[in-house]
């Protein structure tokens, strides 16, 4: 008699706008995660305090590209590589609000890690 074991998925199903995306949470994708938000999180402390309507133009083009691209790089590393444009029109293309959108993310993905690891605690523990 074969037992059968019950395995979790190791993917997420997210609706962003009008379209689902899948987020991979295996160890390999958790870690590049994980190393992307640092490196978001870098970049957005980079630009704290920075009011882009008073610096120059060509300032304000290149601090607007360079938290453009970081933040293709996050999502991309969260979703998928090619998500980024689909994400950013149905959010109406503004990287404040992709922001929110990795933010929430990274929230499902923290949970869903969060929840594993409570899930084996009680299992070992009793509580």
């Amino acid at each position: 008699m074969t037992i059968k074991i019950q395995v979790e998925k190791v993917t997420e199903e997210v609706e962003i706008g009008s379209s689902v995306y899948t987020l991979d949470l295996s160890d390999e994708k958790i870690e590049e995660k994980l190393s992307f938000y640092d490196k978001f999180k870098n970049k957005v402390d980079k630009y704290e305090g920075v009011d882009i309507a008073t610096v120059d133009a060509e300032t304000r083009k290149e601090i607007m590209d360079d938290r453009k691209e970081t933040v293709k790089e996050m999502l991309e590393s969260l979703l998928g590589e090619g998500t980024f444009e689909s994400v950013y029109n149905d959010v109406g293309r503004s990287i404040v609000v992709m922001s929110n959108v990795i933010v929430q993310l990274t929230d499902v993905m923290k949970n869903r890690i969060a929840q594993i690891n409570e899930s084996s605690k009680s299992y070992y523990t009793g509580e």
